[in-house]
């Protein structure tokens, strides 16, 4: 429970800490944000590359599975596994593209924030020094941004593959014929190949961007 004097003291440090912003022009709390910005967007790049990891890994367990499950007996069990694995992968998808539009609008915050702040500036060598900076991060941040926007498009083959299969083994479950010819044991190589190419493009993409990152605590 505060008492009265408590929360005096309170307002009179809050208020020193006001004119101390006002002094030198600046927001404490603002510029200690924009030090967690750079960290967040950081982290948010690192477990984007976690998540595209992940779905790349059970999209190809799922490939190799689908062509298995051409031989199981049981068609009624090769059906049910089939969908649940372009279930699960399509869930990896879902949880990937939240990570990307994260990672995007931590970045865009961060720019926003950094743009706005060098019109603050009262030294034109310091505010032209800011804006270097700022385009030099810009320069850096953008080739992984392209990377990122495109990271999903080999995968949306791959996903047409894993439907018709699907589809195929819940036809087969009502096929009268007792055997079925399966399909090719290459028929995922191709899209497998850019998928799993586009994943190292990625991975390498990401490690650039926050190797040149700063290190560090986040601001207090």
């Amino acid at each position: 429970m505060f008492t009265r004097r408590s929360v005096i003291a309170l307002c009179l440090a809050s208020a020193a800490l006001g004119l101390a912003g006002c002094r030198t022009g600046r927001n404490e709390i603002a510029d200690a944000f924009a030090r967690d910005r750079v960290r967040l967007l950081g982290v948010n790049v690192e477990t984007t590359r976690e998540a595209y990891a992940t779905a790349v890994a059970d999209l190809n367990q799922a490939a190799a599975e689908m062509l298995e499950l051409f031989d199981e007996p049981d068609r009624d069990e090769a059906f049910v596994r089939a969908r649940r694995a372009t279930i699960r992968c399509r869930g990896r998808m879902s949880q990937l593209r939240n990570r990307l539009r994260q990672v995007e609008a931590s970045a865009a915050m961060l720019l926003e924030e950094w743009a706005k702040e060098t019109r603050a500036y009262a030294d034109d060598e310091l505010k032209a020094k800011s804006r270097a900076d700022l385009a030099d991060f810009k320069s850096r941040w953008e080739p992984l941004r392209l990377v990122l926007r495109e990271c999903a498009d080999p995968i949306e083959p791959l996903f047409t593959k894993l439907d018709d299969d699907v589809l195929a083994l819940k036809h087969r479950r009502s096929a009268l014929s007792p055997s079925l010819t399966p399909p090719p044991r290459d028929r995922y190589a191709a899209v497998l190949e850019a998928v799993n190419a586009r994943a190292t493009v990625v991975d390498r993409a990401c490690e650039e961007f926050t190797s040149m990152l700063p290190r560090g605590e986040p601001a207090l």
